[in-house]
């Protein structure tokens, strides 16, 4: 190296004789005030005629051992085959200038490494531990003139940003593994070489946005708040839940908050509400048989929530996400129990997603006076060139429990005072458009429809284009008969 500094020295040197002579000229052309003009740059930028380094590094992957040694830029470990790196060894050349190359591994179960240097292996091997993260830095000269870059493949989350001089590349608290790496090196301070983008160099659990949640149980009340994956609620004491609340008490700079919904016993599913408002009832003896939780504005851009239910009889259910329903439905199973947790977008679920939802088949009930208003309503839609309705089995069972309820108040409003259409939330029912038409006492399937054909409004909701399917309801009380149908677009 002293050869080469001597080199760039006897170089500089010849500069600025140059440069002096050049003012000396000037100044016998000119006179003296020509020192005041003239900027002297006695030193170029030296820097740029230094080659830049070149890179080898290898890793050890599962399943394949040590691979060969790649250079700058190239792939290091593999993508696309579901494989970990275990371990790294990395060096550099350089002709001109002293120093190396030092980095350091985050290891499954051991966490971060001391740093190694200059081809020295930094993980295991023959322990079957993943990498998760690294960190890479140049020393000595190079360092003073060169930037290392490099960026992190790892499961689940893909390419990962760029980072550089010594930062974290990768993940932590994920439980992924790292599956390949790129670097580069640059000049000092040289961006532009370096490929953009969007994602973050490191995803770390610990910076994720926080939410705090809650539950009112039967016999207790309102829980304490719990955060991260808690449990909110009361496990295998047969206690329902009745309610729940939730927010977020750190967002992390970013806009936005949290909505969620709860299918409660008789409401079916509630409307969405935000950010510490409860959800559900209370007081009224009523449980929770589901929820759905989903991030809303500018933190949605960038995480993902997951959450469970635990559920009479079911017990943990897999995890669901993003306003998924959670829970069961047709079943009358109440909730004890759920967890929440939000995670960097594309970090994966905290464990199985298998049944997040239960939801209990549901085949219509055999009635020959329903089947035959179907029969006739399609009949008469046939007239005008409409298609056929088709039976539905789960708007079947909707539309007989609003027969019932005819008993107790013949009206479009419900007993307990909601509108007839909160029916299709309460049995999940998704629809477009729908629509109800109501009877009273009348004998059998041929009259009613009669009846129906021959008022205006019932008549429209019979002919209306944008409806697809049909439940109809029919029960009989003392002998006296009540007719529903529910329409379904």
């Amino acid at each position: 190296m002293l050869r080469l500094k001597n080199r760039f020295t006897k170089k500089i040197f010849k500069r600025f004789l140059t440069e002096i002579l050049m003012v000396a000229i000037l100044c016998l052309m000119c006179g003296e005030n020509a020192l005041f003009i003239r900027n002297v740059k006695a030193f170029a930028n030296e820097e740029d005629v230094y080659e830049i380094p070149t890179i080898n590094a290898m890793a050890h992957v599962q399943k394949k051992g040590w691979l060969s040694g790649v250079s700058s830029g190239e792939i290091i470990g593999t993508t696309g085959e579901s494989l970990r790196i275990e371990a790294i060894k990395l060096s550099v050349s350089s002709n001109e200038l002293s120093g190396g190359i030092e980095y350091k591994s985050h290891v499954q179960k051991i966490g971060w490494q001391d740093y190694v240097s200059d081809g020295e292996m930094s993980g295991t091997s023959g322990r079957a531990l993943r990498l998760e993260a690294v960190s890479i830095r140049l020393t000595g000269e190079l360092a003073d003139y060169f930037d290392v870059y490099y960026s992190c493949h790892v499961q689940s989350f893909g390419w990962l940003g760029w980072v550089k001089n010594g930062e974290v590349s990768g993940s932590s608290g994920y439980s992924k593994r790292m599956e390949a790496l790129k670097i580069i090196i640059v000049r000092k301070g040289d961006t532009a070489s370096i490929p953009t983008s969007d994602v973050s160099g490191y995803f770390n659990s610990k910076d994720v946005p926080v939410v705090a949640y809650t539950s009112h149980m039967q016999s207790y009340g309102w829980m304490d708040y719990v955060t991260n994956r808690k449990v909110s609620g009361v496990i295998g004491k047969s206690k329902r839940m009745e309610a729940i609340n939730m927010l977020i008490t750190s967002s992390k700079g970013y806009s936005g908050s949290i909505q969620y919904a709860a299918h409660v016993q008789t409401y079916g599913w509630t409307n969405m509400i935000s950010n510490n408002l409860a959800c559900g009832t209370v007081g009224k003896g009523l449980r929770v048989e589901g929820i759905k939780i989903e991030l809303t504005g500018d933190i949605s851009n960038y995480y993902d929530i997951y959450y469970r239910a635990y559920s009479q009889k079911f017990g943990w259910l897999g995890w669901a996400k993003n306003g998924a329903p959670a829970g069961t439905s047709g079943y009358g199973y109440r909730l004890e129990g759920y967890q929440v947790v939000i995670v960097h977008k594309n970090a994966g679920a905290p464990g199985s997603t298998k049944n997040s939802f239960v939801s209990k088949k549901i085949t219509a009930p055999s009635s020959p006076q329903a089947d035959e208003v179907i029969r006739l309503v399609n009949v008469e839609r046939a007239k005008y060139g409409l298609s056929p309705l088709k039976k539905n089995a789960v708007a079947t069972n909707a539309a007989n429990k609003r027969a019932m309820e005819c008993k107790t108040l013949f009206d479009h409003t419900r007993p307990d005072g909601t509108s007839w259409s909160t029916i299709l939330a309460e049995f999940n029912i998704d629809f477009g458009a729908a629509g109800e038409n109501l009877a009273e006492g009348y004998p059998n399937a041929a009259e009613v429809v009669e009846a129906w054909m021959n008022s205006p409004g019932h008549r429209a909701n019979i002919l209306d284009s944008e409806f697809t399917s049909i439940g109809v309801g029919y029960y009989v009380y003392n002998g006296y008969p009540y007719w529903s149908q529910l329409f379904i677009g």
